[in-house]
């Protein structure tokens, strides 16, 4: 009996994602995202839009998540150019 409850409690743990505050509707209220090359981390409000999630910039603009929101923060805000330069190569290949 302890050992099922204690699976329960972990297979649970794993279904919240690290760095998010899950709401009732499974959507998370702020998501963390971290840069991958120094650039800092910044916690993002987030909420269901017309199309999907929609994650908040400082300046109050809000940004399709497309599927995955701290990647979404990271590569269009955090990583800017460093995610431009990736893509450039990308396509230079």
């Amino acid at each position: 009996m302890r050992s099922a409850l204690l699976v329960a409690v972990c297979f649970f743990s794993m279904l919240s994602p690290f760095g998010a505050e899950a709401r009732r509707d499974g959507a998370p209220k702020s998501v963390k995202a971290c840069s991958r090359h120094g650039n800092g981390c910044l916690v993002a409000p987030v909420r269901q839009g017309r199309f999907g999630l929609e994650a908040r910039l400082r300046s109050g603009t809000w940004i399709p998540c497309r599927g995955d929101c701290r990647e979404a923060i990271r590569e269009d805000v955090l990583d800017f150019w460093e995610t431009q330069a990736d893509r450039a190569l990308a396509i230079g290949r």
